[in-house]
């Protein structure tokens, strides 16, 4: 058996128009190129298909020994109708996409509960005092700043950019605590910018200033 006949054909169809299409795109197309045995294959639409047993086949028919699915369902399209139009297509299928579901398709989605997990112990809470920003977590995490303040509140109560403010302000705490550290040191080592922004945030969370904490503290 000749090493083309082993191949197999991955194929990947989501409505281009979705924002996170072309991230699922890129993905996919990473794992295939980086996988020996895989070729792959877009069938990617730009307008709305029919998904019905009067629909012509799937465009894949034929085409791929297996297909990952991006895309969701009309709120007329009924979820029984769709999955027959997409065993037409001949070929076991996965879906990326949460919003409907199916007995018979297997769905691989975002586990954001890990993902707020994963921001808030290995991002922030370990890089918090190194000077990291929001906009680094979604630049790491490759989502949008908003999906990324929904799921954190969901999660854990409260927004990113409050996380890593808990985090400095408790470095701020312990520092000033148990160090002889000017208040300065303090100020930088807990990751704020400067002085005066240490000085008025740690003041309005702590009810005084951080001189007068370590002085308290002290007693």
């Amino acid at each position: 058996m000749t090493k083309q006949a082993l191949r197999r054909t991955v194929g990947f169809c989501a409505a281009a128009w979705q924002a996170s299409a072309r991230r699922w795109l890129d993905g996919a197309l990473r794992y295939v190129t980086a996988t020996p045995g895989l070729a792959f294959r877009d069938f990617s639409f730009l307008e709305e298909m029919a998904m019905d047993e009067l629909a012509p086949a799937p465009s894949w028919q034929g085409k791929a020994d297996g297909m990952i699915l991006a895309f969701g369902l009309r709120e007329d399209e009924p979820a029984d109708a769709a999955m027959r139009w997409i065993e037409r297509g001949g070929v076991p299928a996965v879906s990326l996409v949460w919003d409907w579901r199916h007995s018979r398709l297997p769905v691989v989605a975002t586990d954001f509960a890990a993902v707020m997990t994963c921001a808030a112990e290995y991002l922030i809470r370990r890089h918090a005092c190194d000077g990291i920003k929001v906009a680094d977590v979604v630049r790491h995490l490759r989502i949008a700043r908003r999906t990324l303040d929904q799921h954190f509140a969901d999660r854990l109560g409260h927004s990113p950019a409050q996380e890593i403010r808990r985090v400095r302000l408790d470095m701020a705490r312990k520092l000033l605590a148990e160090t002889a550290l000017s208040v300065g040191r303090v100020a930088e080592l807990a990751g704020f910018r400067d002085l005066a922004q240490f000085n008025a945030t740690f003041r309005q969370h702590a009810g005084l200033p951080p001189a007068e904490f370590r002085q308290r503290e002290r007693q």
